[in-house]
């Protein structure tokens, strides 16, 4: 007696329909995030790395949205080395350095920034760019340049905000 076994049936259609779609979800996000990822720049700024985020049009929960009127300044997020998220308005502040002798250094360089703003009783110059590598760039050459200055590029971490 010779017994034909049947195959037994794994799937139903929509079970099988279901299977197919998750896998081709998941072949679809793994392209996206390897293709975001690809896009995303990192910079090194005081001996730290940072690695830029994609740009959001919402703040993040909590975050109060403030601009001044006019105010077309870019910003950059970025994010450390410990996964903190923080916000650069792509400024280089330089303290104890003239303002001809900036101007100087980033002509020769060709770094052009969008706006210098000096306030002489403090001392302080605040250079503006149109971007973050930009901005790198200038911190960079200046720290190297102007060794006797405080050059800084401030990155901003959440405020805390009174209830």
């Amino acid at each position: 007696m010779s017994m034909l076994l049947a195959p037994a049936r794994l799937f139903t259609r929509r079970q099988l329909v279901c299977v197919l779609s998750a896998l081709a979800l998941t072949a679809y996000a793994t392209q996206a995030a390897g293709a975001s990822s690809s896009q995303t720049s990192s910079y090194i700024i005081g001996g730290k790395t940072y690695q830029a985020l994609p740009a959001t049009t919402t703040p993040p929960a909590g975050a109060v949205a403030k601009s001044a009127p006019g105010n077309t300044d870019t910003q950059t997020r970025l994010k450390d080395e410990r996964g903190l998220v923080g916000v650069s308005h792509h400024k280089v502040v330089t303290l104890g350095a003239s303002e001809s002798q900036i101007q100087a250094i980033l002509r020769d360089a060709a770094i052009q920034p969008t706006q210098i703003l000096s306030s002489p009783p403090s001392g302080m110059i605040f250079i503006q760019f149109a971007s973050m590598t930009q901005a790198v760039q200038a911190f960079d050459l200046l720290k190297t340049r102007l060794p006797d200055a405080q050059v800084s590029l401030p990155i901003q971490y959440s405020k805390p905000v009174l209830k």
